[in-house]
């Protein structure tokens, strides 16, 4: 059973790796990870950093409201003698 196993591998495996040789890297990358050309990659930039804006918009106006709130609760707390921590 073993040599079998053997020499049912032995030309499968130089199979795969002539095929593996004879391809380019390139070739051989799945698309979304092969090199893309310069232009397309720029435009693409662009396009993914205006997506995103309006979760960065959000994202920073919740903070700066909870940034807000928390001075004024620290001033209010400050005035009449309570201590919140920082």
């Amino acid at each position: 059973m073993a040599s079998r196993l053997r020499s049912f591998s032995r030309p499968v495996a130089a199979a795969f790796l002539r095929s593996a040789s004879a391809r380019s890297p390139a070739a051989s990358l799945p698309r979304a990870l092969a090199p893309t050309p310069r232009a397309s990659s720029l435009g693409r930039q662009v396009a993914l950093a205006r997506s995103l804006q309006p979760l960065h918009s959000a994202i920073s106006a919740a903070r700066l409201t909870s940034r807000l709130g928390a001075e004024v609760a620290r001033a209010v707390s400050q005035e009449t003698g309570l201590s919140v921590p920082r």
